[in-house]
C-alpha cells in the first residue's frame, strides 16, 4: 500500500503552503509513523469550500452511478484491508487482533 501523506483537495494532492507538518505517532510506542501537512486555517477553509463545490456534481449523478463509485471504493478497501488495519491500529496504539 502506498501511504499518501498529502491532503487531497479538489482532486489534487497538496502540502501546506508553509511546508509545515505535524507528526503522527504510535501512542503505544511513541514511534513516528508519518508527517502530515499542517494546513493553515485558510487552507482548511479552501479544502472545505472545494468539497462543497463538488457536492452539486455528486448530487446530479444517478443513484446507480454513485453506488458503482462506492462499490469500487469498497473493493479498494478490501484489497488493502490488511495494510490499512495495521496502519490504523498502529495510529491508535492498539493491538491488531
Amino acid at each position: 500500500m502506498d501511504l499518501r501523506t498529502d491532503c487531497l483537495v479538489a482532486g489534487r494532492w497538496v502540502r501546506a503552503a508553509s511546508g509545515a507538518t505535524d507528526p503522527v505517532t504510535d501512542p503505544a510506542t511513541d514511534q513516528p509513523i508519518a508527517e502530515v501537512p499542517s494546513l493553515a486555517r485558510e487552507e482548511v477553509a479552501a479544502a472545505v469550500d472545494a468539497a462543497w463545490d463538488a457536492w452539486p456534481a455528486w448530487r446530479r449523478r444517478t443513484a446507480a452511478d454513485r453506488a458503482a463509485i462506492v462499490a469500487r471504493l469498497g473493493e479498494l478497501l478490501l484489497r488493502e484491508a490488511e495494510p490499512l488495519a495495521a496502519l490504523i491500529t498502529r495510529e491508535q496504539g492498539k493491538p491488531l487482533a
